[in-house]
């Protein structure tokens, strides 16, 4: 009985953080909030570097509806929308394909546009979650 009980506080808990971290309620963003380069500093969990002194980051024009950026190894370019709610959503994504010595960041990166659909200003972080409300990637100026 207490281990069923303390399942089911871990499961509120759970519930609640994943309101916070990507609720709804949210300011609606704008374009301004969006708009120019972003240097990426986490992708599906985890913290993401360049190789060699490149360092990830992501450039987003809402009015054209693109996105361009390097992994800190390759560079990409593709579509990218910000829709009401907050809700983002990306193009599959065009890249070179370069070796580098890590290509985990550039995975992450990939993954994380994938699994993008909420957007929200956390200070003056940028931050896309999940659709279960999770954090897929964070940005910063």
């Amino acid at each position: 009985m207490k281990a069923r009980r303390t399942a089911l506080w871990i499961a509120a808990i759970s519930c609640i953080m994943t309101m916070i971290s990507c609720g709804t309620g949210k300011k609606a963003l704008t374009s301004a909030d969006i708009d120019g380069q972003w240097t990426i500093v986490e992708a599906m969990g985890q913290a993401v570097t360049g190789n060699e002194g490149n360092v990830p980051s992501i450039n987003f024009n809402v009015a054209e509806k693109s996105v361009s950026g390097t992994t800190g190894c390759n560079r990409f370019m593709g579509g990218f929308t910000l829709g009401e709610n907050n809700e983002v959503s990306f193009s599959p994504l065009a890249a070179t394909k370069m070796m580098c010595r890590d290509m985990k960041a550039e995975m992450l990166i990939f993954q994380a546009t994938e699994a993008a659909r909420t957007a929200r200003k956390d200070n003056e972080d940028l931050v896309f979650c999940s659709e279960d409300g999770n954090v897929v990637l964070k940005m910063t100026r």
